[in-house]
């Protein structure tokens, strides 16, 4: 019985906000969950007609410690130190709007073109049988492609918006390269070579699709042009105007 209360309390708070109006055509947006994930994001979003309206997001880097939502990388003679992210991530979007209501609220479906391009520059040290060298580790990562995704927007007070999209999917055409370099000059750049072709072999989605160089005091990894599906689920916070 609590839990029947519950939901149709949750039921009669969506009804009560869906049913606010707005006759604001601008609203713009800050996503607090993007944080989660190494971006500060803003958007933008201006009301086309009562149908529809465009869109458009843009995020950096937080500035939080990129070690501290980096995936672990797969070499494990490898360890990072300190270092920074760099880049951009720029998303247009076009929502139609099948509220009664109208846009901006209710909910949406949205069709939305995505671009991103960041870089990472971190100190890192090689293990070589218990010997350590120091080493730079270089990642370079570009994405362009799109997706769809829904959902539903609320007026909860008279110009504060709340905003959850969901059932987000996406795909991109990606590259990726990785360029370690030898600072000590004592590292066997043969056995560093071996170690990163067998450790990044089997990332996956991507493995499959590196080529591997190596110069007199480096080893890197590329990919272009692979194929990188998602998801995307985001809130947002915003004011319109």
């Amino acid at each position: 019985m609590k839990k029947a209360g519950l939901i149709l309390m949750l039921i009669v708070f969506s009804i009560s906000i869906t049913n606010a109006q707005t006759e604001n055509k601008n609203i713009v947006k800050v996503y607090p969950t993007s944080i989660l994930f190494g971006k500060a994001t803003l958007g933008y979003e201006r009301v086309l007609n009562e149908n529809s309206s465009f869109t458009l997001n843009l995020g950096i880097p937080s500035g939080i410690d990129p070690l501290s939502y980096l995936p672990e990388i797969p070499a494990e003679d490898i360890s990072l130190d300190n270092g920074q992210l760099s880049g951009v991530l720029i998303m247009p979007g076009y929502r139609f709007n099948l509220s009664k209501k109208g846009a901006p609220l209710g909910f949406y479906i949205e069709t939305y073109l995505k671009y991103e391009s960041f870089e990472m520059d971190f100190n890192a040290e090689f293990n070589d049988n218990g010997d350590l060298y120091p080493v730079s580790f270089l990642g370079e990562y570009s994405g362009l492609g799109g997706g769809v995704q829904m959902g539903v927007q609320y007026l909860v007070a008279k110009a504060i918006t709340l905003e959850f999209s969901f059932l987000g999917l996406e795909a991109k055409s990606a590259n990726a390269k990785l360029t370690i370099t030898d600072l000590s000059g004592n590292i066997d750049m043969d056995e560093l070579y071996s170690n990163i072709e067998a450790d990044f072999s089997d990332v996956p989605l991507i493995g499959n699709s590196l080529e591997f160089i190596k110069g007199s005091n480096y080893v890197g990894a590329e990919a272009t042009h692979f194929f990188l599906p998602g998801a995307r689920f985001a809130f947002s916070i915003g004011f319109s105007f």
